[in-house]
C-alpha cells in the first residue's frame, strides 16, 4: 500500500533527496489544508496535534524553522531555521510526540535540510526540519487529550472534531483498511505444486517505524529464512511479509 499524499509542494521529488534549493518553492506556498509553518520547534503537545490532524484529514507537510510572511499572505516569508545543536532534541521530540501522545500512532517521515542559503537567508549551522504526513487509513488518530484533530481550510491550527458524521467517516476509513487486510489474510498462499503437501508458515509483520517496541525475536529475516529451510524438505522456504503501516 503506497503513501497517499493529496499535495506535494516539491512535485514528487524523492523526499530524502530534498536540498536547501528546493525550499525556495515554499515562498509561493500558503499555509492551509496541506501545509503548516512553524518558526521554532513546538512543544510535544502541539507537534502531536498538528501531525494527527494531517493524518486524520488529507495528509500534509509540517515545516519547523520557517516563518510565514504575514497573516494576510501566509506563504514562507523567512527561514530562521533550527540551530544545529537543537536538531537532535527536536527530532526526538517529534518521535516522542507521535509515539506517546497519539493513538494509534500515525505514519510520518522526517528529513533535515541544512543551510546555508544566501537566497533564503538560511544561515550556516541552521536547518529546516520537514515532516511529511500521509493521509492515514488507520483513523481516527486520537490526541492524548482525548480529542480528535483535523485540518480546516486555510487555518494554520488544527481544530477539534465534534461533527458526528465526520467522526463516523474516520471510523469507516479504518474499517475499510481492516476489511482489506482480512481479505488478504484469508487469501490462498501461492505454493509450488510439488510443495502443496508440505507445512508452511505465514508471518505477518507490523512496522515499528520509530523503534519504540522491544523486539521479541533477536534475529534478522535472513536467519529466519535459514531456519525455515534447514530441515530438508519439511518446510516452505518463502515467507509472506505483510505490513499494516502504509509504506
Amino acid at each position: 500500500m503506497q503513501i497517499e499524499l493529496k499535495y506535494d509542494p516539491f512535485a514528487g521529488k524523492d523526499f530524502q533527496s530534498l536540498n536547501v534549493d528546493d525550499l525556495a518553492v515554499l515562498t509561493e506556498v500558503s499555509e492551509g489544508w496541506y501545509v503548516e509553518y512553524k518558526r521554532e520547534m513546538s512543544k510535544a503537545d502541539s507537534v502531536a496535534k498538528s501531525i494527527s490532524a494531517f493524518a486524520n484529514t488529507y495528509g500534509g507537510w509540517l515545516f519547523y524553522g520557517i516563518n510565514e510572511k504575514s497573516k494576510a499572505e501566509a506563504v514562507a516569508g523567512s527561514f530562521p531555521g533550527i540551530a544545529a545543536q537543537d536538531i537532535a532534541a527536536s527530532l526526538n521530540r517529534i518521535r516522542h510526540a507521535v509515539a506517546q501522545l497519539v493513538s494509534p500512532s500515525p505514519h510520518f517521515d522526517v528529513c533535515v535540510i541544512a543551510g546555508p542559503s544566501e537566497k533564503l537567508g538560511l544561515t550556516e549551522g541552521a536547518s529546516v526540519i520537514v515532516v511529511r504526513v500521509p493521509r492515514s487509513l488507520n483513523t481516527p488518530h486520537v490526541h492524548q487529550r482525548g480529542v480528535i484533530y483535523r485540518r480546516v481550510g486555510d487555518g494554520s491550527e488544527p481544530v477539534a472534531e465534534t461533527d458526528r458524521t465526520r467522526l463516523e467517516h474516520l471510523v469507516d476509513r479504518r474499517k475499510a483498511l481492516d476489511r482489506h487486510y482480512a481479505k488478504l489474510f484469508r487469501s490462498h498462499v501461492d505454493i509450488p505444486h510439488d510443495q502443496t503437501k508440505q507445512p508452511y508458515l505465514r508471518i505477518v509483520l507490523v512496522a515499528d517505524v520509530w523503534r519504540d517496541r522491544n523486539p521479541w525475536l533477536g534475529v534478522d529475516l535472513s536467519a529466519v529464512r535459514g531456519a525455515m529451510g534447514s530441515t530438508a524438505g519439511t518446510a516452505v522456504t518463502d515467507l509472506a511479509l505483510i505490513s499494516r503501516t502504509p509504506v
